[in-house]
Formats: C-alpha cells, structure tokens, sequence
C-alpha cells in the first residue's frame, strides 16, 4: 500500500455520481502535491490552498470565489483508481414534534454505563431546514435507537456505529443513493436545538493520468 498513497491520487478525477460537475487535477511533485480544480468546460473552478501531505490524508482548504467561503477537507487513498473525499462541516437542528414511533428502528445502541442526562436532551424528532433528512432519536433504560429518512422520496439511511462520547451522540449512515457515508456528532445546544458535527465521504474515480488530456477535452 505504500505505492497507493500519495502517488497513486497523481491524475485526473470527477465525482463517481456527479460525474464532471468538477474535475481535480493532482500531480505530486515528489512530496510537494498540486491541485486545480476546473469546470466540465475546463475552466478554473473553486481555489484550493494550504495543500499538505500528512502521511494518511492529502488536506486542502477549497475556496468557493463567488461567496468566498472556505471547506477545510481530506482526500484518503483508496486505490490507484478511486479516493474518497472527506468534508467536515456544521449543522444546528431543531426538535419538530414527538417522536414518530411508527417507523421501523434502523439501529440500536446498548452501553453498559447509565446514558448521560445531556444525550439524552436529543431524544425527539428533528429537522433542519437545509436539508430533506428527518432525524427520530429515542432513549431506554441503557439503549438508543435512531431512525433517519428523506421527507422528500421516503429513503432511508442505513444507521450504524452509534457510540456515546461524554454528551455527545455519533453515529454513521449510510444513504443507498448516493453511496454517501457520512459520520454524524450530535451535541444538545438546548432542550429543543442540537448541535451538529458531519463528516461526509464522497467517492471520487481516476478517468486519466496528468498531462494526457486536458481537462476542457474530456467530453
């Protein structure tokens, strides 16, 4: 594995489901790596800087030029043909109703130590206005089950790995669809708002290596 880390991300790399919304273009100039990112007419998109190689993680900071905005993320190597794209980012949500108990519980958590009484604030229905997903969350004696699905279409999240840190909630899910993992901390700000912390993966594939094509040519 060691050929497949920094060297194997050198190419040319759209989105697996989005196809070429965005192309990255990498080279590694031995430990020194390069990225631009371009439109699918091969013009230069988002910014990219601070680009480092940790030894794990190829870390950038993407810089959207309309808004100005900026995403710290991760590129891990998953092989010569494909990496995943981690995007950490924030959320607040609100507590909408009761619990919906007619929903078939996705995943249940057991812990042996007594569930704080600051986690168990998220017990409740919750939603958030940018986004289609309804979060359920419940509580037993030692036990917490989440459900997750879109308003929208009615998917639902498969929800795994649910852990308990100090007051904090995490859980994974995964949505069939779009092939999205995306690891969640839930943290209550309040008896009706929590605060929330995502990591989202997006899997990327290699259409070419670096300087065969220019990017404007692909299509």
């Amino acid at each position: 594995m060691k050929k497949h880390h920094l060297q194997c991300l050198e190419g040319i790399w759209v989105h697996a489901e989005e196809g070429y919304r965005l192309i990255l273009e990498i080279t590694t100039l031995g430990e020194r790596p390069r990225i631009l990112s371009f439109d699918r007419y091969g013009k230069l998109a988002t910014h990219i800087r601070n680009v480092r190689w940790d030894g794990t993680y190829l870390q950038l900071t993407l810089i959207e030029p309309s808004t100005k905005s900026r995403s710290a993320m991760k590129i891990k190597p998953v092989s010569g043909k494909c990496f995943l794209m981690l995007k950490t980012l924030h959320a607040t949500w609100r507590r909408t109703g009761a619990i919906e108990s007619n929903l078939r519980t996705d995943s249940v958590g057991v812990f042996q130590a007594k569930i704080s009484r600051g986690v168990q604030k998220l017990e409740g229905k919750w939603e958030n206005n940018d986004s289609n997903v309804i979060y359920n969350i419940a509580f037993g004696r030692n036990t917490v089950a989440i459900t997750s699905y879109d308003k929208e279409d009615g998917e639902r999240s498969k929800i795994s790995k649910v852990t308990i840190n100090g007051n904090t909630l995490n859980f994974e899910a995964y949505t069939k669809s779009t092939k999205y993992r995306v690891l969640h901390q839930f943290r209550a700000a309040n008896n009706n708002r929590i605060l929330q912390l995502y990591t989202v993966q997006e899997p990327w594939r290699k259409i070419c290596g670096v300087d065969l094509v220019h990017p404007s040519k692909l299509l």
